[in-house]
């Protein structure tokens, strides 16, 4: 098993070596843009691997426990976001040239609401990244750790470095091809797991595939009543605007996107990926379905386990089973956390400090792409001290807080030739977190399920309300 892993782990710093080599200026652009060349199939496969992460493959499966496939629904979604992400929001990244994305805000807004918003996807990033990588570091802790006889905090700090020596010289050119790589054996890895799930439900099923359809694809675009009318509407319109913020709102995503010859090749890459996410989700769900028929168990017994149910019945399975996960794992957490860290390096430069691409020195890069690989493994290890809520929950939930107001500055942005004032788009943005912080409270007491997606929704309409405040103008002559 350690060699597997050992090999899987050396194919990524042969193909990090390579294209260092390859690029042997190792220049900005290379790391920043990979020279706009890639291949835009290549980009669209990858970024299913970077934008599923660890938390899916751990938590998607269990998924089935609580609400059945209905989570296909917010996936479809997902499609529709892709659209929105292709055709709009693209085409004005392509246009103006930008290598950060948040260069658009600046050119609108100012250069006091450029610094905020882009603070803001650094937090965010920094935030959510740990979460991701979190949860996998949690579950090698129980299959890997104890075998090499490390600790957590080993583990994690061996895993981050390993990160950021095959990202540090190349950047987004490594991360294209990496992805892709990663991407392949989390599919893979999902299969294996899918074949070793439906032996483990046929124990007990004469025909388990017939029984996950009969039981649980009802549940997907369900129209039986108002209600199911409502909350499958919502699922869809949450999996669409989760899409909008958390990919065509994120630098680390779209960096890869836009190292694409052209709009054209970017956009095909980006409804591609939106379609591949389909069938990877679907897989996982029907692992969940398959689990649970084989261990012929009452749902509610297993509630408090949902995430924890792939690990405990891939130690049952085997060698084989525990192997898959973990490189399924690694592949999604690599391939994720790589991208955040090079989106984190180039919004600091871009955004924060406002320097050049070819101003940037290679000592300087160098040094920024550490310390925010040293503060991603500070807060990894705080959230192994404090940690208490469902990880995708939270990051669902720190995606609405930090994209809510950014949402509303980006269409804005595209849509109104307006120009607001710095100080006041500043403010605005601070009025939303007040907003957010109070009717996340509300919605919390209610019980609104896809409450983030409200949420997002209300304080991003809220943004553009106050942003067409005419006091808040700057005076133009006529």
């Amino acid at each position: 098993m350690l060699v597997v892993l050992f090999l899987y782990l050396a194919t990524i710093f042969c193909i990090s070596f390579f294209v260092g080599r390859r690029s042997r200026n190792e220049n900005n652009k290379e790391f920043f843009t990979a020279q706009r060349k890639s291949n835009w199939l290549a980009v669209s496969f990858g970024m299913v691997g970077a934008t599923i992460s660890g938390i899916s493959v751990v938590s998607v499966p269990g998924q089935v426990i609580s609400s059945s496939f209905s989570y296909m629904n917010t996936v479809l979604g997902f499609i529709l976001g892709y659209y929105v992400v292709a055709y709009v929001l693209l085409p004005v990244y392509y246009r103006n040239g930008y290598t950060s994305i948040y260069q658009l805000i600046g050119e609108r807004f100012g250069k006091y609401t450029h610094r905020t918003t882009s603070a803001l996807f650094l937090i965010y990033k920094l935030l959510g990244s740990a979460i991701k990588l979190f949860v996998v570091v949690k579950v090698l802790d129980k299959l890997l750790f104890p075998i090499l006889d490390i600790n957590f905090y080993v583990g994690t700090a061996f895993i981050i470095l390993m990160i950021y020596l095959y990202t540090f010289r190349s950047g987004v050119s490594t991360v294209v091809i990496t992805d892709c790589i990663q991407t392949f054996c989390l599919f893979v890895c999902s299969i294996v797991l899918l074949c070793q799930a439906y032996n483990y439900a046929g124990a007990v099923s004469d025909s388990p595939l017939a029984d996950v359809y009969n039981e649980h694809f009802g549940k997907i675009l369900c129209m039986t009543s108002t209600f199911d009318i409502v909350s499958t509407v919502c699922q869809i319109l949450s999996g669409m605007f989760l899409v909008v913020v958390m990919t065509g709102l994120d630098q680390d995503v779209m960096q890869k996107n836009l190292t694409c010859r052209d709009l054209r090749s970017a956009q095909k890459n980006m409804v591609l990926s939106g379609y591949m996410f389909v069938p990877i989700n679907l897989i996982l769900l029907v692992i969940g379905a398959l689990l649970i028929i084989g261990s012929n168990t009452d749902v509610a017994a297993l509630s408090n386990t949902s995430d924890s149910m792939v690990i405990e019945y891939a130690q049952k399975f085997g060698v084989v089973s525990v192997l898959c996960l973990e490189i399924g794992l690694l592949s999604a957490s690599l391939s994720s956390a790589d991208s955040a860290l090079v989106g984190l390096t180039t919004s600091y430069f871009f955004d924060l400090r406002g320097i050049k691409i070819d101003d940037i020195e290679k000592k300087q890069r160098y040094l920024v792409h550490a310390i925010f690989a040293v503060l991603l493994y500070l807060i990894i290890c705080l959230y192994h001290m404090f940690s208490g809520m469902s990880a995708l929950d939270m990051i669902y939930t720190l995606a609405s807080y930090m994209f809510a107001p950014l949402l509303g500055l980006f269409l804005f942005a595209i849509y109104s030739k307006k120009q607001v004032r710095d100080g006041m788009a500043v403010l605005i943005i601070i009025l939303s977190f007040l907003l957010a912080i109070y009717f996340n409270k509300f919605l919390a007491f209610t019980g609104i399920p896809y409450s983030y997606s409200i949420l997002l929704i209300v304080v991003s309409l809220f943004v553009l309300f106050l942003l067409n405040n005419p006091k808040g103008y700057k005076k133009t002559e006529d």
